[in-house]
């Protein structure tokens, strides 16, 4: 198996080119990707997103995120398509990936004939000053949805790639602790009927931001963000017990054992540790081998500021 991940740099306006609105979509990823269960409902979750971006006051390309969001597709042609492909789509600017049972050779054979050398941009990653503060605690879209959907995300200080790991291991781990389905929490509310079976929670990260994420659907989404922010200042307060820490860590664990059987996810693990320049694919695992339950509740009391708080809905 052969995977290819080209790295889309940030600084589009170094090279003189804004991103298109699907090239953004893409990069939001995993956020989205448990909730685009029909077609349609992707422009929905993608706008979703970016209101509770437009929340924080994130920029993305140097644009406010809603206003670059609603680009219009008549200002995308055919000159522009072909500048942002031959800018970005680069071998300069692309990390391969190998993984599976294949011949070294055939492969290095394949890519001197079909990876065609091309000229180096060397586009330089601009990542704006970002601030710390939220915009807006509260913003709100409307769309035909048949349930109120929501975000609810804690805005932080960003995280330099030599901690970005640990920093996704602890968050990962303290949002299954608060509201995975095996929590007390994540009962009440399900049995309150305040949330149904898509709540979920996600870990947004990148150059200049970091934000722990949940999100679902709720007819009462205010009621939800409130009993969220109560449970984590209860959780400040009294911190995880060590079966609490133990059964995440074990199963966040077993899942990432799990996937070393499978090629895709290390040749994406190979990427992402050649993208952040970590050099170490399975610096994952062995953080989340080496993590306490002390530094998750330290992690949770720096990191969850109810002042630094942002609730996005879209309703009908």
């Amino acid at each position: 198996m052969v995977i290819l991940n080209l790295r889309l740099q940030s600084s589009a306006l170094a090279a003189g080119l804004p991103l298109i609105e699907r090239v953004c979509l893409a990069q939001l990823g995993k956020l989205l990707t448990s909730f685009l269960v029909a077609a349609e409902l992707a422009l929905k979750y993608g706008d979703l997103l970016f209101v509770l971006l437009d929340g924080f006051d994130i920029e993305l390309e140097h644009r406010p995120v809603r206003e670059r969001h609603r680009l219009g597709n008549a200002q995308i042609n055919a000159d522009l398509l072909y500048r942002c492909y031959y800018t970005f789509y680069n071998l300069h600017n692309m990390v391969l990936a190998i993984a599976g049972d294949v011949d070294e050779d055939e492969i290095m054979k394949l890519c001197d004939e079909m990876l065609i050398p091309s000229e180096n941009k060397e586009l330089m990653t601009i990542v704006p000053e970002e601030p710390v503060t939220v915009a807006s605690k509260y913003v709100e879209q409307k769309l035909e949805v048949a349930v109120p959907m929501f975000n609810i995300g804690y805005k932080s200080e960003p995280v330099s790639n030599e901690d970005i790991v640990r920093c996704e291991v602890l968050s990962d781990m303290v949002l299954a602790m608060l509201a995975d389905e095996t929590s007390d929490f994540y009962k009440r509310l399900y049995d309150e009927g305040l949330i149904n079976s898509v709540f979920s929670s996600e870990t947004f990260s990148g150059d200049g931001f970091f934000v722990p994420i949940f999100g679902g659907e709720s007819r009462e989404p205010e009621k939800v963000a409130q009993l969220i922010a109560e449970e984590i200042e209860r959780r400040k307060q009294v911190g995880f017990t060590k079966e609490e820490f133990e059964t995440v860590r074990k199963a966040y664990y077993g899942s990432l054992i799990r996937n070393l059987g499978n090629p895709e996810a290390i040749a994406s693990g190979l990427i992402k540790a050649g993208l952040r320049s970590t050099g170490n694919a399975f610096s994952t695992i062995e953080t989340v081998a080496s993590v306490t339950a002390e530094d998750a509740a330290e992690f949770l009391r720096q990191r969850f500021d109810p002042e630094n708080c942002t609730l996005s809905v879209i309703r009908s």
